[in-house]
């Protein structure tokens, strides 16, 4: 039996017996974009990509489950949908054969500043790279998968404000696995309370690299 039959393409966890989720409104005929991976796609003969969690010039962010890890984790696609479009048949990336160099160039930078975040596993506040790949003429990174919320809603939940205490025990870590990443020659270039993940240990994880 296919395993993404028995997920949730919304959440990647385990259906109940009526075929439905019971831990997120996900259902399988909410429309995705066209342009990119639909979910039940799987990525390297392991991957099964469920639903897109964000996207922005450089590429776009999927939820997906691990079929030999057996855990939820994040895949990265490198897709500028303004240098390439996709194949909907083959999935495929086409590019723009005026953007052919661009487009190359890009992706080698993509595949580098994430080669080097792969080698900072022991750094526990941002988001782990796991694997590497390509395929589909671009290039994949998977990501752990971080349980939480971002801070964004975090600060939403406490109307805006948080104590000095709650600052020194959130922020402190934060800022000196940052100073870490950039004496590596590492420039996150977009952080944001969208891109900073609250755990549900109740510390930051910061993702969203580009």
């Amino acid at each position: 039996m296919d395993p993404s039959t028995k997920l949730c393409m919304g959440c990647m966890n385990e259906l109940g017996s009526d075929g439905r989720c019971h831990y997120c409104n996900y259902t399988d005929d909410i429309p995705h974009l066209q342009a990119y991976l639909a979910p039940r796609t799987v990525l390297d003969n392991r991957y099964i990509v469920g639903k897109m969690l964000s996207y922005n010039g450089e590429g776009a962010s999927y939820i997906c489950y691990d079929m030999v890890g057996k855990c939820k984790c994040v895949a990265r696609e490198y897709m500028p949908d303004t240098l390439c479009e996709r194949d909907s048949e083959s999935q495929r990336l086409v590019v723009n054969p005026d953007c052919l160099a661009k487009y190359k160039t890009f992706m080698s930078e993509f595949a580098d500043v994430n080669k080097v975040l792969s080698r900072m596993r022991n750094l526990q506040h941002i988001a782990t790279a796991k694997d590497m790949f390509c395929e589909n003429n671009t290039t994949y990174v998977i990501l752990e998968y971080v349980e939480g919320v971002t801070l964004k809603k975090f600060l939403q939940s406490n109307t805006g404000f948080l104590t000095w205490e709650q600052v020194k025990k959130l922020f402190v870590p934060l800022f000196t696995t940052l100073s870490i990443i950039h004496n590596a020659g590492i420039i996150h270039r977009g952080i944001s309370p969208e891109n900073i993940i609250v755990t549900t240990d109740c510390e930051l994880k910061l993702t969203g690299f580009c």
